[in-house]
């Protein structure tokens, strides 16, 4: 059952970032070169505003891009689309780009107004950073998602809302610069690439070895929630990348940062000796005495 709100999570993912296809039979124009910054800030139901990470995205006119999430205290992580081959992330410390999904779950694509404006989701158009976007709208698990297109920018949102009730986290475009970004920029290091592809397991919370709290220190009214965190762990069980897969943007870099520092026994059961793993961590986090029941959904990422 967990296993499934995961996947369900990363479809939203995929979702929010690659949802906006051509029209059949129009042509589009050519893929963009550009370099956008989004920040991310969560409010809660009063309106106060926390930062919780900032994205950037490289694109090449070629096809490839790489996302690079940055929290607060210098904590960061990417993921890297090579076309033709696949999705990757950068395993710094097995020095390798390991392999995250296959080529068609990142490939991106030009669109025009027209296809946006056709999509079922579709519900008005609105001015970011002096463009005109195409919003989109989506209701998954409970929470409401709004993707703002610009066609110059291809399939790829230049703004995104994530919103439960009176809460809502903002992926905002703080800098856009049009042009190739290179590939130092699009590569980050230049490590040999990992075709294996991680095995989902359902009982990896049970092989922890070291799992370390997450350092966070709830606000007054931070309802208390269970937090899930995919990751990936290696060979020898230290964990090479870390996603949060439920909603609670103030404890999201926290988490995150937690489950970096975990470390698994792989020698219980099904781990296997040159294994690639995923699986799920989950915390509570929040102030106890404003305790909610847990919903999952996925943040919007790339």
């Amino acid at each position: 059952m967990f296993r499934a709100r995961v996947a369900t999570a990363l479809l939203v993912v995929l979702a929010a970032l690659f949802g906006a296809r051509p029209s059949a039979g129009r042509q589009a124009a050519a893929l963009p070169a550009y370099t956008l910054v989004q920040r991310v800030t969560f409010y809660d139901a009063a309106g106060n505003a926390t930062p919780v990470r900032e994205m950037t995205r490289y694109a090449s006119a070629r096809g490839d891009w790489r996302v690079v999430w940055t929290y607060a205290g210098g904590l960061s992580e990417d993921t890297i689309f090579l076309p033709r081959r696949g999705v990757y992330y950068t395993d710094r410390r097995g020095k390798r780009l390991a392999r995250l999904g296959d080529e068609a779950s990142g490939r991106p694509a030009a669109v025009t107004a027209d296809a946006l404006t056709a999509d079922p989701k579709f519900v008005r158009v609105e001015y970011v950073m002096g463009m005109l976007t195409y919003v989109k709208r989506e209701k998954i698990n409970g929470y409401t998602y709004e993707w703002y297109y610009a066609p110059e920018l291809g399939n790829y949102p230049l703004k995104t809302v994530v919103s439960e009730g009176a809460c809502r986290e903002v992926s905002e475009p703080a800098s856009l610069a049009f042009g190739e970004p290179g590939r130092a920029k699009l590569r980050g290091e230049e490590f040999p690439l990992d075709e294996r592809a991680a095995v989902f397991d359902d009982a990896l919370d049970a092989r922890v070895a070291e799992q370390p709290a997450p350092q966070y220190a709830p606000a007054r009214g931070d309802a208390r929630r269970k937090v899930s965190v995919q990751v990936y762990v290696d060979e020898e069980g230290y964990v090479t990348r870390a996603a949060v897969v439920s909603w609670h943007p103030p404890s999201e870099a926290a988490a995150v940062e937690a489950a970096l520092r975990a470390r698994f026994d792989l020698g219980r059961e099904a781990g296997a000796p040159g294994r690639l793993l995923t699986g799920v961590l989950t915390y509570e986090l929040g102030h106890p005495a404003a305790a909610t029941d847990d919903k999952a959904a996925g943040s919007p990422r790339e």
